[in-house]
């Protein structure tokens, strides 16, 4: 019997598992000895996967089968995040327009090392996952899941997610798996914020957002999130910075938007403290 404590049924938003989830987010940017350690722990069988710059894992035990997307550990990923440009999806089922950084990153991973495991499920219940581009990556995962493979996803958690598509797809998304799918943004992330509205891009409508001083509020107004620096727009900080793309620029400045962005030291404390023991 698997010891992962995890509420493999849950409909809609689970404190358990999003904690559990963003463990798992976690422990994707751990080598794949680590990543196997921490499956075997929990016993769950997992398969970690590593194409370039894009990597992850599968783990399943007899309940449900994960799929975990590693976010962005080295400042060159981010050339994948600056690929802006919106792309068509390849399947009609999939309306809208995509990132095609984030888009064409999934589909070299999806039908040799994500798709199998959601194929054989059997009866185990679809969990995805991931953090920053992890959590992009996570998004489309789901999408291409349900739209294309008709495969049912039983919960969506990311965990700061830049924006994956248009307006055309995000209402697609909402109306599809919007009930399931979970955003979690802490504070002042600047990732969540890119690529701008500006440019078309949305996001799905279920925000989980920690303010400042670490409390929770789902979908909060932005009167809650006016006093978040860069809170609602990047632009505040383009002209600050005068930003031109360069993310190794902003991220050498050591703002809080980054450091607000980092998995082990923000996310993870925060979800433990907002969760732990429920």
């Amino acid at each position: 019997m698997s010891t992962f404590d995890f509420d493999v049924a849950a409909e809609g938003h689970s404190a358990k598992n999003a904690l559990r989830l963003g463990e798992a987010a976690a422990v994707a940017y751990q080598t794949g000895q680590d990543i196997a350690q921490w499956a075997a722990e929990r016993d769950l069988d997992s398969r970690f996967f590593d194409e370039g710059k894009i990597q992850g894992f599968t783990a399943q035990d007899d309940r449900l089968v994960l799929a975990v997307f590693r976010g962005t550990d080295q400042l060159e990923d981010w050339g994948i995040n600056l690929n802006a440009a919106p792309e068509r999806p390849r399947a009609a089922s999939i309306r809208g327009e995509l990132h095609s950084g984030f888009y064409e990153s999934l589909l070299k991973v999806w039908d040799s090392r994500v798709a199998p495991a959601l194929r054989d499920r059997g009866v185990r219940k679809v969990w995805i996952t991931g953090h920053s581009l992890g959590g992009a990556l996570a998004a489309l995962a789901a999408a291409q899941a349900e739209m294309v493979e008709g495969v049912p996803v039983q919960g969506l958690y990311t965990y700061g997610q830049p924006r994956v598509g248009n307006k055309a797809f995000m209402d697609q998304f909402n109306g599809v798996l919007g009930s399931r799918a979970f955003r979690y943004v802490n504070d002042k992330d600047v990732v969540p914020r890119v690529p701008l509205l500006a440019m078309g891009y949305r996001h799905a409508r279920e925000e989980m957002f920690f303010l400042a001083d670490g409390k929770l509020r789902e979908d909060p107004s932005l009167e809650e999130k006016l006093h978040n620096f860069i809170a609602s727009e990047l632009d505040r900080i383009h002209d600050a910075l005068d930003f031109k793309g360069d993310f190794k620029a902003l991220f050498a400045k050591g703002l809080e938007g980054i450091q607000d962005h980092s998995m082990p030291d923000s996310y993870l404390p925060r979800l433990r403290a907002a969760f732990e023991g429920r």
